[in-house]
């Protein structure tokens, strides 16, 4: 399932409203960062607060149903298919296993795989230049 960013609030009600009428219809959503909004209003004034994604096939209905609560969904501009970000979200999401995880996770999975893989070659080749320095 591809997910689209599609609403971000710092308001905790709103995040309410929209997940009950989310559940009523039957729509499949995630909400990222919704712990900061938990926590406390200050600590989180530096953040964007929660972030709203949807399932892609599900945008138009919920799109009806951010208007009808008269709310709007985000404008960005166009994202660049070129940040790293973006394109390791939509990698990681074809993976079964981690699909589901929120993307801070799959971020934490790959910097463990690739401080595993480099300590793999690093390592032995550590070993072998210092087995030619004596």
């Amino acid at each position: 399932m591809e997910y689209v960013r599609f609403f971000e609030t710092s308001s905790k009600s709103e995040i309410v409203g929209i997940k009950i009428a989310f559940n009523r219809v039957g729509l499949r959503y995630r909400v990222l960062f919704e712990n900061t909004l938990d926590m406390a209003a200050s600590y989180g004034t530096g953040s964007r607060g929660a972030i709203l994604e949807v399932v892609k096939d599900d945008l138009e209905v919920a799109e009806a149903i951010l208007l009808d609560m008269g709310l709007q969904k985000i404008e960005r501009p166009e994202e660049k298919e070129s940040d790293f970000i973006i394109w390791y979200d939509k990698f990681s999401q074809k993976i079964p296993v981690i699909s589901d995880m929120d993307l801070s996770f799959r971020l934490i999975i790959l910097i463990i795989v690739v401080a595993i893989v480099a300590m793999g070659i690093l390592l032995p080749l550590t070993l072998v230049l210092a087995d030619l320095r004596t």
